[in-house]
């Protein structure tokens, strides 16, 4: 890859009107060596790639070219009135090669690392973000710190109706942590539902680089998980069941994916918090397929587990219908049910 988002940005970098092809290092000095020195390597310009001809599509009147490019970085900001899954589900992209939740990111579940960064979060809980001179290094500056406290303050009343903060730190991860988590599953899933039409997705990121109260990575510098992990890593199983959100008036739906090379059948069922079964069947898809296999006779704000057998990819998975605010202490049961999902 030429370049990370230069693309994106060309014309606000260089205060010009040139499209992003113009740049020579990232279409003929960077192609040029890779010829040279490692011919078999596949190569795109930039990332994302916004070709000559979607950039020329700016002039037309309510054009994004940005919005409408088949290949994105899909960050849900925070002031979203409809929710993070109504914000997904009209994306035109085809891969997303960068995606996460942009201010509100998760937090680090290590007590020392908490501990640590306690005091600024406490110094910046209600300052206004724009009160705060940027700086070069946004990501870990006081504005971004102060940006990160209001969205947090923003989405997790919206999602749980109730109000969090640094004086009471371990409600404040769990709320933080929990939203983002649901966040990554819900883009994960309905794009592996969506295949072929969505091509990928790579979710940002993996690790902290150093100790960090909050960051998009999804495990802290004490290699320690935080909870989105869990979630990402139930949303990436081989072969997976997963819900599709309902529309309307609509059940949600029940979908399984087979990324595996060989075809998979197997029995499923729904069971509900108590662990009652809801519904059950069986399924058949083909290598590489995917089929809906059901519907989910559940209410607004329900959850279900999911359960499958098929031989080697039996595996298990939640689903949550939408219907925020949420209740936050059935959330925190939730929680530590789906980190024991194995």
């Amino acid at each position: 890859c030429g370049d990370n988002e230069n693309d994106m940005f060309w014309n606000t970098c260089t205060g010009r009107t040139l499209p992003p092809s113009s740049c020579r290092v990232t279409r003929e000095l960077l192609p040029e060596a890779l010829s040279e020195f490692d011919p078999f390597r596949d190569y795109v310009p930039s990332s994302p790639y916004i070709s000559d001809e979607l950039y020329d599509r700016r002039k037309s009147q309510f054009f994004d070219y940005l919005a409408s490019a088949p290949e994105q970085h899909i960050y849900s900001g925070h002031n979203l009135p409809d929710g993070y899954r109504a914000f997904f589900r009209p994306n035109v992209a085809h891969f997303s090669s960068e995606i996460g939740p942009i201010g509100i990111n998760a937090m680090s579940e290590s007590a020392d690392i908490y501990e640590r960064e306690l005091p600024r979060l406490k110094r910046l809980w209600n300052t206004d973000p724009f009160s705060i001179e940027r700086t070069p290094m946004m990501h870990q500056s006081d504005f971004y710190c102060t940006f990160w406290c209001k969205c947090v303050k923003d989405r997790t009343l919206k999602m749980f109706g109730k109000e969090f903060g640094p004086d009471n730190p371990e409600d404040l991860f769990k709320a933080v942590n929990f939203y983002v988590a649901d966040l990554f599953k819900v883009s994960m899933e309905s794009w592996r539902i969506q295949k072929f039409r969505r091509t990928g997705m790579l979710w940002w990121s993996l690790l902290d680089m150093w100790p960090m109260a909050f960051n998009y990575s999804v495990v802290d510098s004490n290699f320690r998980k935080k909870f989105p992990f869990e979630a990402l890593r139930l949303a990436q199983q081989p072969v997976i069941l997963a819900g599709k959100d309902p529309e309307g008036g609509e059940m949600p739906e029940l979908h399984v994916v087979n990324d595996t090379a060989y075809e998979q059948k197997g029995t499923w069922k729904a069971l509900d918090p108590d662990g009652k079964e809801i519904c059950s069947g069986t399924f058949q898809v083909e290598p590489n397929g995917k089929a809906k296999i059901g519907a989910l006779p559940l209410a607004v704000k329900q959850y279900c587990f999911l359960e499958w057998d098929c031989g080697k990819y039996s595996g298990k998975n939640y689903y949550m219908n939408p219907g925020e605010p949420y209740d936050f202490e059935e959330c925190c049961k939730l929680m530590e049910r789906i980190r024991a999902l194995r």
